[in-house]
Formats: C-alpha cells, sequence, structure tokens
C-alpha cells in the first residue's frame, strides 16, 4: 500500500506564550537538588532595583566551557549582562554560583520575536568554565 503525502509549504500557527511570568509553585513537582541540573545557565539582566544588582528572568544550558545555548526570546527586553552558573536557588544564599561575563550574542538569524520559529541562541562566555560536580555541560 502507498499513502501520498502533501506537504504544506505555509508554516503552521504557533500560539506564543509570555515566559517572563514566574510561578512559585510547580504542581506535582519537588525541590531540585544542589547539582542535580549542573548545566543550568541563569542570565542575569542589569536591574538597579534588583538585590544584587541583576533580576534573572531566562534560563539556558551550558553546553561547553564557553558557550550557554538559550532562547532567542530571552533578547526581547534587552540582552543580559552576566551568566551565572552553579545557582542552586535565588532564595537561598549557596556560596558555589560563579558569575561570568559575556562576550558575544549569537542569535538565529532567522528568528523574530512575534514568531515560535527558530527561536535559538548562543552566548559566548568572557572565559572557559572550570567544570565540577555543580558546573558542568549538558
Amino acid at each position: 500500500m502507498i499513502i501520498p503525502l502533501t506537504l504544506n509549504p505555509r508554516p503552521i500557527q504557533i500560539q506564543r506564550f509570555n515566559c517572563s511570568k514566574t510561578v512559585d509553585l510547580i504542581v506535582g513537582g519537588e525541590a531540585a537538588k544542589p547539582g542535580e541540573f549542573p548545566h543550568q545557565a541563569l542570565l542575569g539582566y542589569a536591574d538597579a532595583n534588583a538585590p544584587e544588582g541583576y533580576r534573572f528572568d531566562c534560563g539556558g544550558s551550558l553546553i561547553s566551557e564557553r558557550f550557554v545555548l538559550t532562547a532567542a526570546h530571552c533578547f526581547a527586553q534587552g540582552y543580559p549582562k552576566i551568566i551565572r552558573l552553579g545557582e542552586h536557588s535565588l532564595d537561598d544564599e549557596y556560596d558555589n554560583q560563579v558569575d561570568f561575563n559575556i562576550e558575544k550574542f549569537y542569535k538565529h538569524p532567522n528568528h523574530r520575536f512575534k514568531s515560535a520559529y527558530n527561536d535559538i541562541a548562543l552566548i559566548k562566555l568572557d572565559q572557559n568554565v572550570k567544570f565540577s560536580k555543580i558546573i558542568r555541560p549538558a
């Protein structure tokens, strides 16, 4: 039996959600243990009103000693100033986090902020990351 396939040349419409809202609880979730997600990166945006001078509105994944993979929509409200690695919880004092300056951004050339397509970007750190039990690539 042969089943003919017809491709639709028009892209499908995907509903885009507001990613800037934070939710205090995850239904059915549990707190992560320190070091459970050693690839997790936080994108820090300059904010004079934030406790440390940065607000953390987006995340990414450490993929090598110099690069973090993130979503291009994280640049919609401006570019982050730092990348934080090794953070367990923003609510707790935890001394193993390390902040890195950003050398360069690489956003997908076909990404448009009103579209969910090509929503990918790379961030190059200004120095190599020293890997540990709590900081290592995905």
